[in-house]
């Protein structure tokens, strides 16, 4: 069923002004304009234009000795298949928005529609090997050399659903070995493009090497996209969104991935937390990212009203080019009945694009209760007494102090009780290794407010699974008349007399698969994958755009770019008759192996949350559709994927694993939550009501349906008993192996029929709000349910404003940094009442300046042939 109907599009045209305006606000190069294909509908051109933007905002600069931007009339010399023939717009399984061939743009196509002379003769020797590594002789190399200025070597890796990464991809092969120093010994500039899901390793790099670019998977547009930051046409501004480690094995889980049963022994060191934590020395830092110009971040006051944190932070372009600047916040956390980490993420901004001279202000505010850590033996979240230090920076790694928040005594945020039957073993704690420490003199001058625990209440969330699990009670209908859901909303009839009225076959269908029942004026819940874009299927819906892959997304760090990315799904999802979005993604970069990475943010939970909530903002904010967060917890490897134990702790899933879902559901208010195929600590996800009921609906209160993954173990009738509403894909023997199930239990007293009266209400409470409900009715979308989210994480304010320049004196220091020599500049302002100071960004040789003041008051690759 369509949704073109005069009755659908209620705020549709208000979705489509606010894209819009979005996308006039930001230049679109003609060459980009000239490759959208005319005959696209307008939603789709307005899709394939937000692609471009979120690869340029979000592919990250690791590299760049004044290599890049190039100029328009450098030749170029092109290595490596995946310039074009294994190109990677997208990954493979269920998120891959398939396209015609002509609507992806590959590096090779970028570069020529951008207008650079490309060398075609060496494009001819990658097309005469049919796709395969192509090897070079010496004597090749100087006469390409010669009749080019600049090389481009570009390293592939293809990733899927269904199979996780080898170590042999996260490393390089000989022959790539063998072609970036062959090609870095013979070319004054050398420019290394990872066309990759995440982190692989860099150790490869050396002196001569000038840039390197982490592309991701960059969608459709993604080699214009490349080809715009290439040119300078806009100033790459993208921020890793996974740590960058030496080797693999410096990642603490690589261990245990990839295992018949999953454990997670690095616990709550995930990512930066461990590396910072344990003193391990990484290549590039979660955070990350070099600009083609330079900021001087200030930060000014820094508040504390009750519980709320506010922080005032100018960012000045003061270089030669545009560009925007992203600034984050971390905290560093007092040990006490628990152990922390050095440093965990708390806020983060990104700057309007800049021009030479501009400011702009920035004021971040979050609660001081999202400081918390949960404390298994208390079986509560809690703030330790002691110092938070707040550290505001461009990177994990590249921070100063900005605030010091006492705590004078332990406080309880809330009272919780350990519900996830997790088992004792050993897991990595501070007593394991060599751990780093934060000097106490680094906060001389650091202002010092101190937190009133008064005015944070202790919540009460202690009632245990099995007394919140207790279904409804509803008597058999004594009602002689007809009820339908047309009934139900009009006020006629309750929806408890509603289901009252249907018998077990009714109730066990109508929660498998989302068909919906027409005979009771139930409407279907058509629903296509997610989570990279709007996925064909099914039939009339031909799919959407192909966008960047999930990681690029986050790497933007910018919460309006994904908000405007959620509008426009769920404009492609209206246009296509969509009500159910299967996405976004929002598990954790546990290792770069994992094959699902693709459809996943980021390493970090408070940035996978964030950004994961303003997409299902985005969504939903179109009216009358969902989105369906997944997959519901623990789902970080593919190997055993549908059998897997995943063996966590209480704390590591609530602190990481569980954070971003929670961040969604009290941020976003998401129609719909997936569980994952694995188990967790012995029990199928979609099995389990102490996840489902007693932390998803009981402690955080979700309010929609939960729905299992495609033929999920958790496909059974204990899913009704543990919450979990409906049972995903619909096929004949499934339904009938489930309604025999069921009758068995209920004959055996293990379930009551309310537990699936509990389903069906849950699955119609959602259907009232949707798009096919409203045109079922024939009414506006207003006049049947309006989407109003909940209050954001982070709440962002910006204004531009003036800056008054000041005077500088500089001092310089050399320092080692992994092989090569990097120069430190320390910049001190002296301005009354004011001190400031510059943190370097290192990255092989680059520098980048930052001031900080602190006030003294596609595995499924597309082929193509030329």
């Amino acid at each position: 069923m369509v949704l073109k109907s005069e009755h659908s599009y209620h705020s549709y045209s208000w979705a489509s002004s606010i894209v819009r305006e979005y996308l006039n606000a930001r230049p679109i190069p003609s060459f980009v304009e000239k490759t959208i294909p005319s005959n696209l509908p307008e939603v789709f051109r307005d899709g394939v234009k937000l692609a471009y933007l979120i690869a340029t905002d979000g592919i990250v600069l690791l590299k760049n000795n004044n290599t890049l931007p190039l100029n328009i009339g450098e030749r170029v010399a092109v290595f490596g298949s995946a310039q074009h023939w294994s190109w990677n717009y997208h990954c493979g399984g269920s998120s891959f928005v398939k396209l015609p061939e002509e609507r992806v743009v590959t590096l090779l196509e970028g570069l020529i529609n951008a207008g650079f002379s490309v060398d075609q003769e060496i494009v001819k020797k990658y097309l005469s090997a049919g796709g395969r590594d192509v090897s070079f002789t010496e004597d090749e190399m100087y006469y390409f050399s010669r009749r080019n200025e600049v090389a481009v070597v570009v390293i592939g890796r293809s990733t899927t659903e269904g199979k996780d990464m080898s170590e042999g991809g996260y490393y390089l092969s000989q022959s790539e070995l063998d072609l970036i120093d062959l090609v870095s010994r013979y070319f004054k500039k050398t420019i290394i493009v990872l066309n990759t899901p995440g982190p692989v390793d860099v150790s490869w790099d050396n002196p001569r090497i000038g840039a390197i670019l982490w592309v991701g998977y960059p969608g459709e547009q993604g080699g214009n996209a490349v080809a715009a930051l290439m040119l300078g046409l806009t100033s790459p501004s993208g921020k890793t969104v996974d740590t960058w480690a030496w080797s693999l094995d410096d990642y603490p889980s690589t261990s245990y991935f990839g295992k018949f049963t999953a454990i997670y022994w690095e616990d709550v060191y995930v990512g930066y937390r461990f590396f910072y934590t344990f003193n391990v020395t990484v290549a590039y830092p979660f955070g990350y990212g070099l600009s083609y110009t330079r900021f001087n971040i200030t930060v000014g006051n820094i508040t504390l009203e009750k519980t709320i944190v506010r922080i005032e932070v100018v960012v000045k372009n003061v270089g030669e080019k545009p560009g925007r600047e992203v600034v984050q916040v971390y905290v560093s956390k007092p040990d006490g009945r628990v152990e922390k980490p050095l440093k965990e993420l708390v806020a983060f901004a990104k700057t309007d694009v800049l021009k030479p001279g501009e400011a702009q202000k920035i004021i971040m505010s979050f609660d001081v209760r999202e400081l918390k850590s949960y404390d298994e033996s208390e079986e509560a979240w809690i703030l330790d007494p002691g110092d938070y230090v707040i550290m505001v920076g461009t990177s994990s790694r590249d921070t100063r102090p900005a605030a010091i928040l006492t705590l004078n005594h332990l406080v309880v945020v809330e009272k919780v009780l350990n519900r996830m039957h997790a088992p004792s073993f050993t897991r990595l704690n501070k007593t394991l290794g060599s751990v780093a420490t934060t000097a106490q003199s680094n906060y001389t001058g650091v202002p010092r407010l101190i937190i009133d625990p008064g005015v944070i209440e202790t919540t009460y969330k202690t009632l245990p699974t099995q007394a919140i699990n207790s279904p409804p009670v509803i008597p058999p209908s004594n009602i002689s008349k007809f009820i339908t859901l047309r009934d139900v909303w009009l006020g006629r009839s309750t929806l408890t007399e509603l289901v009252a009225q249907l018998s077990i076959e009714e109730m066990v269908n109508l929660t498998i698969g989302l068909r919906g029942n027409p005979f009771y004026e139930i409407p279907e819940l058509t629903h296509a994958d997610g989570p990279n874009g709007l996925r064909d299927g099914p039939t009339p819906n031909p799919g959407g755009v192909a966008y960047p892959i999930a990681p690029l997304l986050a790497s933007t760090w910018d919460v309006e770019l994904a908000f405007v990315y959620g509008l426009q799904i769920g404009r492609e999802m209206l246009e296509n008759g969509i009500i159910l979005w299967l996405g976004p993604g929002v598990n954790i970069h546990r290792n770069p192996l994992g094959g699902r990475n693709a459809e996943y943010y980021s390493e970090d939970p408070v940035l996978t949350g964030v950004i994961g909530a303003a997409v299902v903002r985005g969504v939903q904010s179109n009216h009358g559709v969902g989105a369906v967060v997944k997959h519901f917890v623990g789902n970080e490897q593919e190997f055993n994927r549908f059998n897997v134990d995943s063996i966590i702790s209480e704390r590591a899933l609530r602190e990481i694993y569980l954070r971003p879902f929670e961040i969604i559901v009290k941020t976003a208010d998401p129609w719909a939550v997936m569980t994952s195929y694995n188990k967790v600590n012995g029990i199928y996800t979609g099995n389990d009501p102490n996840l489902i009921q007693g932390i998803l609906r009981y402690e955080w209160g979700f309010k929609g349906f939960v729905m299992t993954d495609w033929g999920s173990g958790s496909y059974n009738y204990r899913a009704y008993y543990a919450g979990n509403d409906v049972l995903m894909p619909y096929y004949p023997e499934g339904y009938s192996s489930v309604l025999s199930q069921v009758k068995d239990a209920l004959n055996r007293g293990e379930i009551s029929i309310g537990y699936l009266q509990r389903s069906l209400i849950n699955i119609l409470n959602v259907t009232m709000r949707s798009r096919a409900f409203a045109i079922m009715l024939g009414m506006d979308q207003s006049k049947v349910y309006v989407y109003t989210p909940p209050s954001e994480f982070i709440s962002i304010q910006k204004k531009m404003i003036p800056l008054e320049e000041t005077k500088t004196s500089i001092v310089t220091t050399t320092i080692m940094y992994g092989e090569e020599t990097t120069i430190t500049t320390f910049q001190f302002t002296e301005k009354a009442g004011q001190k400031s100071l510059f943190i370097p960004v290192l990255a092989g040789g680059a520098v980048a300046l930052v001031l900080i003041s602190i006030w003294l008051v596609r595995k499924k690759t597309l082929t193509k042939h030329a």
